[in-house]
């Protein structure tokens, strides 16, 4: 398959696309500022742009079967990353049916209307009352797939860690406000929901086995 990655550049992104490349998918990346010179392969492709801007992001989906978004808000000025970049992916496939938008979210982000137990809502008020503007932004995101007419799906993960990769479950109920989560999981996850298109129009969680 042909798969642009948006935030290529970072810890998730980077494992995904190697991975994607030793599976023999072809690669393209869309870069704001961080190269990308440890990737050396005729089937990766770097786009430089600003996921703000539509013509950069339609250029880099103009000829891919998948769309996969790593982004995240954390440390950014603005706050509003992932959320831009689903509008504006939306914006660009949105008359291509047949191409499909993945993505990564934070655990406490609710789709709309969205029903949480207890636990969940806990998890939900104080993720909300610490970290505002970064759910803000991942629920706007998470509306936006959901307003949209795509293909798409969107893997919920709690605290990512590194080391060894554990075995995983995508599941619809939430996880717990503590739970953790190997990158290298969340890597195997993406790449399951990709080459098997599974989890149409929904947000699973991502939790250990």
């Amino acid at each position: 398959m042909n798969i642009t990655i948006l935030g290529a550049s970072g810890k998730i992104g980077r494992l995904l696309t190697l991975q994607l490349l030793e599976r023999g998918h072809k690669v393209n990346a869309l870069v704001h500022s961080k190269p990308l010179n440890h990737i050396s392969s005729p089937n990766f492709t770097t786009f430089k742009g600003d996921i703000h801007n539509l013509d950069d992001v339609k250029r880099a989906v103009s000829d891919c079967d998948i769309v996969v978004s790593t982004l995240g808000s954390w440390g950014t000025k603005t706050k509003d990353i992932v959320s831009i970049a689903s509008k504006n992916v939306v914006l660009a496939i949105d008359n291509r049916p047949n191409v499909k938008f993945v993505t990564i979210t934070g655990n406490a982000a609710k789709m709309p209307g969205e029903k949480l137990g207890l636990i969940g809502n806990i998890n939900h008020l104080i993720l909300k009352i610490v970290a505002h503007k970064i759910v803000e932004d991942s629920e706007k995101h998470l509306q936006t797939l959901a307003d949209s007419k795509i293909d798409w799906a969107s893997i919920r993960c709690p605290v990512m860690t590194s080391g060894k990769a554990s075995s995983y479950t995508l599941r619809l109920n939430p996880t717990s406000p503590w739970a953790t989560i190997h990158r290298n999981a969340v890597v195997a996850a993406l790449v399951d929901v990709i080459e098997n298109r599974n989890f149409t129009k929904q947000a699973p969680y991502i939790s250990n086995k």
